[in-house]
C-alpha cells in the first residue's frame, strides 16, 4: 500500500503558522492529503478565531486549489473538553491523543508530517516525545521560521500566506537509529536507502514504494493512475540517486526488481 501524506498541526492563537508552514511543505513538492489540527477547548475568543480562520482555508475539502481534508481534533479527559494543561490528568490525556493518533496513522501506512504550529508549549513538547518513540524513518517533524516583520504583519490570522524566501520549512531531527537493523552492514544498507527516499520527489517515492512491494512497471502505473511513460521516466530518477548512494558506477544497469531487494524491508 502506498503511503498518504498527512500533516498533524497543534493550534494555539496563531493560525497563520499552520497556513504557512503547510504552504512550504506543498512547496516542497510533499502532497498533503489531510490535516488533523490539534487542540485544546477555547476557553478564550482568540483560540476559537484562530481555529476558525485555519478552518475557512479548507472549504470544501480543498486548499489552495488541491484536494485536503480538514479534521479537528480536540484534546478531552473522560469525554469532556480540556481548557488548559494545569494538571497531570490533562498531561496524561494529551500523551493517550498524540499516541493513539501517531499509531492509527502508521496502521494505516500514511506518512506523518508533524508541525510543531502553536498552542501551549507542553502540547508541542508531548507530541515530541510521542514522535521520538513512535515515528518511522519516513515520518518528519518541522518547525516554521519566518522573519520577526512577517510575525508582527500576520500576527493572529492578519495575513494566511506569504511569498517571502525568508519563511523555512526547519525539519527536527529525531533520533530513530533504534529502529535501524543491527549489524555495521545493516546499517549502512538502511542509510543508503535513507539517502535515496530524501532526495525523491513524493511521486518518485510512491514509484519506488510499489517497486519495494513487488508491483512491476505496469502495475505501478495502474496503481498509481499515471502513465507508463510517467513510471519510467520516475524510475530513472529513482536509479540515478541509487547509484550515488551505493557508490556504483554511471552506467551500471539496474532494474526495477533491484529496488525490491534493497528496499522491500525499508517501506
Amino acid at each position: 500500500m502506498e503511503s498518504e501524506n498527512v500533516a498533524v498541526m497543534t493550534l494555539g492563537g496563531q493560525p497563520q503558522i499552520i497556513t504557512l508552514l503547510l504552504d512550504c511543505l506543498l512547496q516542497r513538492d510533499e502532497i498533503i492529503h489531510e490535516v488533523i489540527v490539534v487542540h485544546l477547548a477555547f476557553a478564550e475568543p482568540r483560540l476559537r478565531r484562530a481555529f476558525e480562520r485555519v478552518q475557512d482555508e479548507f472549504r470544501g475539502g480543498i486548499y489552495m486549489g488541491r484536494p485536503c481534508r480538514f479534521t479537528p481534533r480536540l484534546v478531552t479527559l473522560r469525554s469532556a473538553p480540556i481548557t488548559a494543561l494545569d494538571d497531570e490528568d490533562a498531561l496524561d490525556a494529551v500523551r493517550d491523543l498524540f499516541a493513539e493518533l501517531f499509531a492509527t496513522l502508521t496502521a494505516q501506512h500514511r506518512r506523518i508530517h508533524l508541525g510543531l504550529s502553536g498552542g501551549p508549549r507542553l502540547l508541542g513538547y508531548l507530541a515530541m516525545a510521542e514522535a521520538q518513540r513512535q515515528f518511522r524513518h519516513l515520518d518528519r517533524v518541522w518547525h516554521l521560521h519566518s522573519p520577526l516583520a512577517l510575525r508582527h504583519q500576520s500576527n493572529e490570522g492578519a495575513m494566511m500566506h506569504s511569498n517571502d524566501p525568508a519563511i523555512l520549512p526547519l525539519r527536527v531531527h529525531l533520533n530513530l537509529q533504534a529502529y535501524a537493523p543491527g549489524t555495521k552492514e545493516q546499517i549502512r544498507e538502511y542509510q543508503r536507502c535513507q539517502a535515496v527516499v530524501d532526495a525523491l520527489t513524493t511521486s518518485q517515492r510512491a514509484v519506488l514504494q510499489a517497486f519495494a512491494h513487488g508491483r512491476s512497471p505496469d502495475e505501478t502505473a495502474a496503481k498509481l493512475h499515471i502513465a507508463k511513460s510517467t513510471v519510467d521516466s520516475h524510475k530513472s530518477a529513482i536509479f540515478e540517486q541509487c547509484r550515488a548512494a551505493w557508490d556504483l558506477p554511471p552506467d551500471a544497469r539496474l532494474r526495477y526488481n533491484w529496488l525490491r531487494e534493497h528496499f522491500q524491508d525499508f517501506f
